[in-house]
């Protein structure tokens, strides 16, 4: 596979990938709570705080001690997905092709950690018995351009290793520390300290970045070959009937059938997901509407789940014969419900 893939805001490149993903982290307090009971029998709430590193940003806010754990929102540079502008592969045939880049954005193949090390070698890890290194090591040389990077200059970060981190520091102005003293003197945390404040670790508003790179050496794609000439092969997005782009690139070697039934594993879970989670506040909605306008809820829950679903199949798929058959039990349900409470009206 010919490709490569690039981070222009660190100046960090890749060879032989098809995508690569920078992984963002933040140092961040977060906050435990805690119920107890005093002596009188009163509950009581606990407060203690960790200072670690998140793939997420904490809002302090909402903290009992807002100001004495504060959380810079910080975020110059978020986690994001790079791909490949197109890769050219090498057919069964002997002949080579261009793989369109809406197609290497679906990749289905492992992550792999990258890490740049002297000579491309791995670290020494006394650990590395109880797990398998699958990381990728390249050459710290490669990182000679990430000084000058918009990352670098903009923003202070700098390659640490460690893992393959760049790491920036958080520098809070004269002002802010002078705030951030007076308002933990107003909520009276200026001199509470906790464990997580006198361990050395990092600032909170530090930022580091990872990366992690897809770089299968054998793939399997299905597509559409826009041309016929062998040496101006192109396969991009095949376009059904509907106006839907088909499009899959995996790892491995894989027969169609087998591709296409990997996808619809996928899917299928991915549906099993979706209306297990439609499901709680249908019901919730169900009862709620049983109990108010005394009607049965079990139609109004079937009614109202199978509206949502019709509705979400009439978006994706257009009007077809299995959204306009579940529309139709839908409002069924719903006009069934509707009836039994004006019967059960005339009956009392």
């Amino acid at each position: 596979i010919a490709a490569s893939v690039a981070d222009d805001a660190f100046g960090v490149s890749l060879g032989s990938a098809l995508q690569l993903r920078r992984n963002t982290e933040y140092c961040q307090w977060e906050q435990f709570s805690e119920t107890k009971r005093d002596e009188n029998n009163r509950t009581y709430t606990q407060y203690s705080y960790v200072k670690t590193w998140r793939s997420y940003r904490i809002h302090s806010l909402a903290f009992d001690q807002p100001a004495a754990h504060h959380n810079p929102l910080r975020d110059p540079l978020p986690s994001s997905v790079f791909t490949a502008e197109s890769a050219e592969v090498r057919l069964a045939d002997g002949s080579s092709a261009i793989v369109d880049q809406a197609i290497l954005a679906k990749t289905r193949a492992p992550w792999h950690r990258v890490d740049w090390t002297l000579g491309a070698v791995p670290r020494k890890n006394w650990f590395a018995w109880l797990w398998k290194d699958d990381s990728r090591y390249e050459f710290i040389s490669a990182l000679d351009g990430t000084q000058t990077s918009f990352a670098a200059l903009q923003h202070n970060f700098v390659y640490v290793g460690q893992g393959g981190y760049f790491f920036s520091p958080y520098l809070s102005s004269m002002s802010e520390a002078m705030f951030k003293h007076f308002f933990e003197y107003l909520e009276g945390s200026l001199l509470d300290w906790q464990l997580g404040d006198l361990m050395p670790s990092c600032t909170t508003g530090d930022l580091r970045v990872w990366y992690s790179v897809q770089d299968p050496s054998e793939v399997s794609v299905v597509g559409k070959i826009l041309a016929i000439p062998e040496e101006h092969r192109r396969i991009d997005m095949y376009q059904t009937t509907k106006g839907h782009d088909v499009g899959i690139l995996q790892a491995g070697f894989k027969s169609p059938e087998q591709m296409m039934n990997d996808e619809v594993r996928r899917l299928q879970w991915q549906c099993l997901f979706t209306r297990i989670l439609l499901g709680v506040p249908v019901v919730c909605l169900g009862g709620y509407t049983g109990d108010k306008f005394k009607v049965d809820y079990r139609p109004v829950i079937a009614g109202t789940w199978g509206l949502a679903i019709s509705s979400m199949w009439l978006i994706l798929w257009g009007m077809n014969r299995y959204s306009l058959v579940m529309l139709s039990l839908s409002f069924a349900g719903l006009v069934y419900a509707v009836k039994s409470r004006k019967t059960a009206q005339k009956d009392s």
